[in-house]
C-alpha cells in the first residue's frame, strides 16, 4: 500500500471513472474490484 495524496487523480482501467482525492488515505482505492490507477495527462 502507498499513500494517496490530497489531489491525486485517479482512474479505473475497466469502467473509465476518474476522481480526484479530495482526503488522503494510506489504503488502497479501488473501482470494480481493482485499484485504481494514477490518471496520465
Amino acid at each position: 500500500m502507498s499513500p494517496v495524496a490530497v489531489g491525486a487523480r485517479l482512474k479505473c482501467e475497466k469502467c473509465e471513472t476518474e476522481v480526484i482525492v479530495v482526503k488522503g488515505t494510506d489504503g488502497d482505492v479501488s473501482c470494480c474490484g481493482q485499484p485504481l490507477a494514477a490518471r496520465e495527462g
